[in-house]
């Protein structure tokens, strides 16, 4: 008797399960066959379902959950019928590990559809989910109340296909936990919430992506240590156009974006908000009503990155706007933007290099400052130097320093919004043991003084100045023996 009565309650729990997962009425391929509700053909191990009717309205014969199982290849074409689930709060397909399923609408007005049972309440799964391989090449894909429209553990392709976002959805149109490629296809969003979440890799080559409500477009919602420990978030974007209300591509700390083409327009936020890295070759990217990029670092968190390079890239943010704004409430950590020798604008943590100096009076000196962001070095921008005390230490106009008297000032060197302090010291002017100096001035060189005769300088002890002496001597010696001579002449003449 217990042993029975487990059973039965082992049954029904197995029954409770199986109709919330959406298994109980679970559709196959060979169940669409059966049914009458498609024409089912099989190719070389590949089976082709084409819808021949809508499958609505809850009957489990008209609306399916449809299960693609392991090893199973699948074409389903919606033939503009709908596609939609019976299960509430379940997938409307659910590919699972090791299957392939392809969705395509042949019809001539493609109107095929896939949409989510209802009635759900607050919880529901989303419209696909697939943990296999899944391509989609058509349909119009409606998320309505559902938990996303897509949710991607495997491996998975957008060709084509039309996506809707209702205004009350509660989560994403696309959900990547894998890898996901959209090269084409229309996804119109008007939720408060994400319209492609990724904490996968995503790569975009083309498609339209338009979005009225606020919440930003594209991104992952974890950062930092949240991240999942085993996912490397990275979004590719070559081509396609963006549109959002509100923000376009958001890069939390540990996620990486690299931008190398499309047009990117944001109307009342940042076209690109990064804490991670930033990577952008080309494209355009505008905000109508802000910067067209913010840089945000936080305290605790890795420094952001953002580098800009190649003449492909346009970035226009609003009048009044600068095209990168750095939101950086660190004391510590210097977030800054520059340009390297290439003319690539680098954004990343910064630092000036500048050594200490040791001066002499009178000397007039020019700085030797690098600015490095990120270990490149840029051009130092908007560079301005201040000196503790005027009267030791002066700057000029052109950012050289004169040194004025001795002593010790402090420098702060400015540039690229981050600064550096620097001591300089002040000798004295060293003086030249040979030379000679006025006591009272002992900068001041002795003055000049020449003789009239000569110019022989009277301080120096020259060669001209010896020899004219010389011949003063012979001169008197002559004029006097002539007078002597003269003297004794005339004596002589006397006596006689």
């Amino acid at each position: 008797m217990r042993k029975s009565l487990k059973m039965l309650v082992l049954l029904v729990v197995m029954a409770v399960i199986l109709t919330i997962c959406g298994s109980a009425y679970a559709a196959t391929v060979n169940d669409f066959k059966d049914w009458g509700v498609a024409d089912v053909q099989e190719s070389e191990g590949v089976h082709t379902i084409k819808l021949t009717k809508n499958l609505t309205d809850g009957d489990p014969k008209l609306s399916q959950d449809l299960i693609i199982n392991e090893g199973e290849k699948v074409i389903l074409d919606l033939n503009g019928f709908t596609l939609q689930g019976y299960t509430a709060g379940c997938e409307t397909i659910l590919v699972n590990a090791g299957a392939e399923l392809t969705i395509v609408d042949n019809s001539a007005g493609k109107t095929g559809k896939i949409i989510p049972a209802t009635g759900a309440g607050d919880v529901q799964l989303p419209v696909i989910r697939n943990n296999g391989t899944l391509k989609i090449e058509g349909g119009t894909f409606e998320q309505n109340d559902a938990y996303g429209t897509i949710i991607n553990w495997g491996t998975a392709t957008v060709n084509g296909g039309t996506f809707v976002q209702e205004e009350d959805a509660k989560w994403s149109i696309l959900d990547n936990k894998g890898s996901l490629t959209i090269n084409n296809g229309d996804f119109d969003g008007a939720a408060s919430f994400w319209m492609v979440r990724n904490e996968a890799s995503l790569t975009v080559t083309g498609g339209d992506f338009d979005s009225t409500g606020k919440a930003n477009m594209i991104g992952s919602i974890y950062e930092g240590e949240s991240l999942p420990e085993e996912n490397n978030v990275t979004t590719t974007v070559e081509n396609g156009t963006f549109d959002s209300k509100g923000g376009i591509f958001v890069v939390y700390e540990g996620t990486d974006l690299a931008i190398s083409g499309g047009e990117i327009t944001s109307v009342q936020s940042n076209a690109v908000y990064n804490a991670g890295n930033t990577t952008i070759t080309g494209g355009i990217i505008k905000s109508e009503n802000s910067s067209a990029i913010q840089v945000v670092y936080k305290e605790g968190e890795e420094t952001p990155t953002v580098t800009i390079s190649g003449e492909n890239v346009k970035i226009t943010s609003a009048e009044g706007n600068d095209n990168i704004v750095i939101n950086n409430p660190s004391d510590t950590t210097n977030v800054a933007v520059g340009t390297d020798e290439n003319g690539n604008t680098v954004v990343g943590e910064a630092e000036i290099i500048v050594n200490d100096l040791e001066v002499t009076v009178g000397e007039t000196v020019t700085l030797d400052v690098t600015v490095k962001i990120n270990g490149t070095e840029v051009t130092p921008e908007n560079m301005t130097i201040v000196s503790s005390d005027d009267e030791i230490v002066k700057v000029n106009d052109d950012n050289t320093i004169t040194a004025l008297a001795a002593g010790d000032a402090v420098l702060t060197i400015s540039a690229n919004g981050v600064e550096k302090q620097i001591n300089v010291t002040v000798a004295e002017k060293a003086v030249d043991p040979g030379e000679t100096t006025d006591p009272e001035d002992p900068t001041t060189p002795p003055e000049e003084t020449t003789d009239p005769e000569n110019e022989a300088v009277s301080g120096e002890d020259s060669e001209i100045v010896q020899t004219g002496d010389y011949i003063y001597i012979v001169v008197a010696i002559l004029v006097l023996v002539v007078l002597g001579n003269v003297v004794y002449t005339i004596k002589k003449k006397h006596n006689k």
